[in-house]
């Protein structure tokens, strides 16, 4: 019970570090189609 809480509490921390992340690196993406690339490289995960 304990265990499968920390994992929990684990993973949805990894899970907000992985959006900060893609939220960073499509704030570097300044240009259009930058930006589109990085959409399109995220839909398709």
């Amino acid at each position: 019970m304990m265990s499968n809480m920390i994992i929990n509490l684990i993973s949805s921390k990894n899970e907000r570090t992985r959006m900060a992340n893609k939220a960073r690196e499509i704030g570097k993406a300044k240009s259009r189609k930058g930006f589109v690339k990085l959409l399109d490289k995220y839909l398709s995960e």
